[in-house]
């Protein structure tokens, strides 16, 4: 009977944890308030600063080695598989910025400004 409770109480509190996995995205916004009165000089700052940020993000992308070790560790000790991360946080806020940066590019075309 033990062991009927302890796989119910099992069957619930595991889903709830591996719900947990990985963290919220925070994309940025692409078109930000104050944009069009951006000189040159600013886009071109904001648009070296998106490149960084998004360069900075690329490793984080790859979590598939991460995971699959976490799995295999899962076989052994169940609960380890909480700590994989399934959320694609850094695809999604790349996409963001990425976007961010079409847009930017555009302004300064639009104000003919030189790279």
């Amino acid at each position: 009977m033990n062991k009927i409770k302890t796989a119910i109480i099992c069957c619930i509190i595991f889903p709830l944890l591996v719900g947990c996995a990985g963290r919220k995205a925070h994309p940025i916004n692409i078109q930000q308030l104050g944009d069009s009165n951006k000189n040159c000089e600013a886009l071109m700052h904001e648009m070296m600063f998106i490149q960084n940020e998004i360069n900075r993000l690329l490793p984080k992308t790859d979590k598939s080695s991460k995971n699959v070790a976490i799995g295999v560790a899962g076989l052994v000790f169940l609960p380890a598989i909480a700590f994989m991360d399934l959320s694609k946080a850094e695809e999604i806020e790349i996409d963001a910025l990425r976007q961010r940066y079409n847009h930017l590019l555009s302004l300064s075309l639009t104000k003919k400004c030189s790279p």
